[in-house]
């Protein structure tokens, strides 16, 4: 025997009854969803001023310790001057233990960068290419230059192609292309970008590792996962 209720067997009043019910459930779920959004807004907002700082605090004891480190290698680099007797003017130092099972590298990345006065020397330059592809002699020299000539992908003056361009404007001995490179050479000045720490060990397989020192390289302690996806 079916027992169940249906719309057809309500009374206006029941059916008015339910529907008040149902519309009552809707605004109550919007209304609890409304303030669910509202309360994650306002813990998310109040949440970052206390985990910045502990960033914070992080990268100023970050920056304590590379300022340690540099100090410590700069002693080390006046020492070797001192005892070998020679100064090195390389953009790189490693150290290692005993052992070789731990060593730390210290030094500086440089781009390269150029004055103002760069467009003068490669415009002397397009010059002395401007008509000579004659025959495939020079036409193998003229896409060469243009080659050495060609920026990378962020619009730099590879310092690389321009010393190989230099080498190329000596064999030739043309006067307006070795005053252009001239002028280009002149021109020539690196940025140091960055100061760099790296450090290597050896672990129990015998493999080298490096050390993570950024806070996106490094692992949560041992044990412990963070799974939020």
């Amino acid at each position: 025997m079916d027992n169940a209720i249906t719309l057809d067997k309500l009374t206006p009043e029941q059916r008015a009854q339910l529907a008040a019910e149902y519309q009552a459930e809707q605004e109550a779920a919007k209304k609890k969803q409304a303030n669910d959004r509202v309360a994650y807004k306002q813990l998310s907002t109040e949440m970052v001023p206390p985990i910045f700082s502990i960033l914070e605090k992080q990268s100023e004891q970050l920056a304590v310790t590379k300022q340690r480190v540099f100090e410590a290698a700069r002693d080390l680099i006046k020492m070797k001057e001192d005892a070998y007797g020679v100064k090195e003017g390389q953009q790189s130092h490693t150290f290692s233990n005993e052992k070789g099972t731990q060593s730390i590298t210290i030094g500086y990345r440089v781009v390269d960068g150029w004055d103002d006065t760069l467009p003068a020397g490669m415009e002397k330059v397009k010059k002395f290419i401007e008509g000579r592809a004659k025959d495939k002699y020079t036409q193998e020299l003229v896409d060469g230059i243009n080659l050495l000539l060609k920026k990378d992908k962020n619009g730099n003056l590879k310092s690389s192609r321009i010393l190989e361009l230099q080498q190329w404007a000596s064999k030739i001995g043309n006067s307006l292309l070795m005053d252009g490179v001239a002028i280009i050479m002149d021109a020539y000045k690196p940025v140091k970008t960055c100061y760099f720490i790296d450090a290597r060990f050896v672990d129990g397989t015998g493999k080298m590792q490096s050390l993570p020192l950024s806070i996106s390289a490094v692992d949560f302690p041992m044990g412990t996962e963070i799974n939020f996806l």
